[in-house]
């Protein structure tokens, strides 16, 4: 049995299709980091040949992404006593098997369900477990032809395993030097390898040990071998730029020696050039110095002939308001003498104002005390016109006996009123004099 091609979906850490192949049928090598899946893969080929597409148990639910609710798909494509087949295979939702044959140029169905499962574990002589997945004895023929992670020394074979490798081998197999042939063989592996399977070391250490010491030894001069072969190569790459680069530089050399000859020539010129232009520098300085101090002149000239013509006409139009300011000194003369007299009678006049005023004040002061006295007097006889009522009721009180709470209140009333009263003809008998501290003048 040869394996072509194998793909895989809804299985485990693959959700989406993945398809491996097409397989060379010498060595393949699948390669990857840890947990890319790829002890998946070879599960997947292992269900896909091995178990029943119906079963259903916890192993079978594993076989799903986890959590996903995904079919797990399985697609087996192989070669088997010189005829290609294919196997799908679709556990847990709507389970399905099928087995074709490549006949003609195309897939050609050949099983379904239950009997293409027994159709192709028969190619291997596996066997159907009771429940679940299959395990190592259920595998046939694979259980010599497959390895295991972990597990490469051989385990017990199953029933009928030994049976079909002997009938495979021959009849030979069956007589007495098989046994002989196969201490040979088991001689030959022991001093290769150990009970566990692995290369031994040490003295007994076979000559493979030796070559594979030797095989890293030269890997790694191989590997420093590769860094000089690669940097040898990227110096070689420098060198070819660098001779391209020294071809362009030699070209571009002779095209800048024909340009600096060219140059040379302009150059001459040039300096010819710059040293007319520095004495006409020169000229052209001198020039401009002398016509600024010209144009200076003519400007001073023109502000000097400008401000005579301003004064000029400054004094023409003084004097033609000469005669109009004369006239106007002459009534502002008359006009400050009439102030002059006002302003003396004014003088009087507010002397003789200030002691009006004076006057004045004092007889608003007076007028306003003696109002202030007459309410005084008058506030005067009302407490007397009181203080008489207020005997006549506490007479009337003594003939009347104890008064009522009404009497109390209105007795407590006018004792009020009373007292104000006394408080406003105590304040009455103050006598106030305003004096002024200087004279005061009012305009």
């Amino acid at each position: 049995m040869i394996l072509r091609r194998l793909g895989v979906e809804g299985w485990r850490c693959f959700a989406d299709r993945l398809e491996l192949g097409p397989l060379d049928e010498r060595i393949n090598v699948v390669h990857g980091p840890n947990g890319s899946g790829k002890s998946t893969l070879v599960w997947a080929m292992i269900r896909g040949l091995m178990d029943n597409h119906a079963s259903h148990s916890e192993a079978t639910e594993s076989l799903r992404p986890d959590g996903r609710r995904l079919t797990p798909r399985v697609t087996i494509e192989l070669e088997h006593n010189g005829d290609q087949f294919c196997v799908a295979k679709q556990f847990l939702d709507s389970p399905t098997s099928t087995l074709h044959r490549f006949e003609g140029g195309r897939w050609v169905p050949m099983a379904e369900s239950r009997a293409a499962d027994e159709h192709v574990r028969a190619m291997l002589d596996g066997s159907l477990p009771a429940q679940g997945l299959s395990q190592e004895k259920h595998w046939g023929l694979a259980q010599v032809l497959w390895a295991p992670q972990g597990k490469l020394p051989l385990s017990a074979l199953a029933s009928g395993v030994a049976g079909a490798i002997r009938a495979s081998l021959g009849a030979q197999i069956m007589s007495p030097a098989a046994d002989a042939i196969e201490s040979k063989i088991n001689d030959a592996y022991s001093a290769v390898f150990t009970d566990t399977g692995r290369l031994r070391t040490g003295k007994k250490a076979p000559e493979i040990t030796r070559l594979e010491e030797q095989l890293d030894q030269h890997r790694g001069r191989r590997e420093k071998l590769r860094v000089i072969v690669d940097q040898f190569n990227e110096v070689g790459k420098q060198i070819h730029d660098l001779a391209a680069r020294r071809d362009e530089i030699t070209a571009d050399q002779q095209r800048l020696a024909e340009s600096l000859k060219a140059a040379a020539g302009r150059a001459e010129a040039y300096n010819r050039l710059q040293s007319q232009f520095a004495q006409q520098k020169k000229d052209l300085e001198a020039a401009e110095a002398r016509w600024g101090e010209l144009n200076t002149r003519v400007e001073t000239l023109e502000a000097d002939g400008k401000q005579r013509r301003e004064l000029a006409e400054e004094i023409d139009r003084l004097e033609t308001l000469l005669p109009r300011r004369t006239a106007d000194l002459e009534r502002c003369q008359k006009e400050a003498a009439v102030a002059a007299s006002a302003l003396t009678a004014l003088v009087q006049r507010r002397e003789q104002t200030a002691q009006a005023l004076h006057a004045a004040e004092r007889a608003a002061c007076h007028r306003e005390a003696k109002c202030r006295l007459e309410n005084r007097e008058k506030l005067l006889r009302q407490a007397v016109d009181f203080d008489g009522a207020l005997r006549d009721l506490v007479e009337r009180r003594g003939r009347l006996g104890a008064p009522d709470a009404a009497r109390l209140r209105a007795i407590r009333a006018a004792v009020g009123r009373r007292e104000a009263a006394r408080a406003a003809l105590a304040a009455a008998r103050i006598c106030v004099r305003i004096e002024a501290e200087s004279d005061l003048d009012v305009e």
